[in-house]
């Protein structure tokens, strides 16, 4: 017979962690994981690839094991009548073969149902459609200009300038209408100097310059397809962060330092204490509200003194 309350904590604990059998193989991976990321440092590149290739370790053996996990699913043939009551493995071997299956699939075809998404539906909206509470504007000279001189240094096609009707200092890339646009409040112009400007302007292209939409993409489509794996809501943030404190470092070198960039978000620090209606968090620079420890292994954009000190580092 199946003693009901242990036979739940045993399918409850294996399909967080995973099938059966690669229980150990993913608490290996973690540790490793994360020795090796606390190894990197200040290395956001290798970073990356390490929490990603985390990701892609988790999906791998939940899909491999899963089959091998079938083996233990089939029925055995009847024992004989034992003396007490006891505890039958195959059923509950069944049951996690038929949640884990369950799980694997949901996670593939959410991720395959948002990789679509993303290249065929959201990226294909229009700027009104895919930010409908700003209003864009032609940006002017200086930050067309700004953004094509930069674009040739970083090496990649300069995207469209936009400028945003908003008093909030924020600069974003978005991909839309099938091509990516740069944009830029009339706040961001109004409270930094032109230097400033193209630091923030230079945090934009390096993040086209470093293929963060497509790394970032892959994050949170591993992250879906692991829905139902705890570590995945840690490592896709972590991600997001890493890609941030690249970007950062990336700009830096692109115009000659970081001092220009720590004088800008130290600017954007101070306007967080008097901003009233922030622009969207999707498309912000950075997170300008203060958020707890905890809360901060969870968010996608690292704190202003974060990227400050590190930027600092840098001299």
């Amino acid at each position: 017979m199946i003693h009901p309350i242990p036979g739940l904590f045993v399918l409850l604990g294996l399909v967080l962690v995973g099938p059966s059998m690669s229980m150990n193989i993913t608490i290996g991976a973690m540790l490793c994981g994360v020795a090796t990321v606390l190894a990197l440092k200040r290395s956001f590149r290798g970073r990356t690839y390490v929490l990603l290739g985390l990701l892609f370790v988790m999906f791998a053996e939940s899909a491999i094991f899963l089959a091998l996990d079938f083996t233990h699913a089939l029925p055995r043939p009847p024992p004989p009548p034992p003396i007490h009551s006891g505890f039958e493995l195959w059923p509950i071997f069944s049951a996690l073969f038929i949640l884990n299956t369950g799980v694997v699939a949901a996670g593939t075809l959410a991720a395959g149902l948002a990789a679509l998404f993303f290249e065929f539906g959201k990226s294909r909206f229009d700027m009104s459609k895919a930010l409908p509470e700003l209003k864009f504007e032609p940006a002017s000279i200086y930050v067309s200009n700004t953004v094509k001189r930069l674009a040739g240094i970083a090496g990649i096609s300069p995207p469209e300038a936009l400028l945003v009707d908003s008093g909030i200092p924020s600069a974003f890339t978005i991909r839309a209408a099938g091509k990516y646009s740069l944009a830029v409040s009339v706040g961001l112009l109004e409270s930094l100097d032109p230097s400033e400007v193209e630091a923030c302007i230079a945090h934009e292209i390096a993040h086209l310059k470093n293929k963060d939409f497509r790394i970032r993409a892959l994050a949170t489509l591993g992250k879906v397809a692991l829905f139902a794996r705890p570590p995945s809501y840690l490592i896709e943030p972590a991600i997001y962060r890493a890609r941030e404190f690249l970007a950062d470092e990336t700009a830096a070198r692109m115009i000659g330092g970081p001092g220009a960039l720590i004088s800008a978000l130290s600017k954007l620090k101070e306007s967080a204490t008097t901003a009233s209606a922030p622009l969207p968090k999707s498309v912000t620079i950075c997170s300008l509200a203060e958020t707890g420890k905890l809360r901060r292994f969870l968010g996608k954009h690292p704190s202003l003194e974060t990227r400050i000190r590190i930027l600092q580092e840098m001299r």
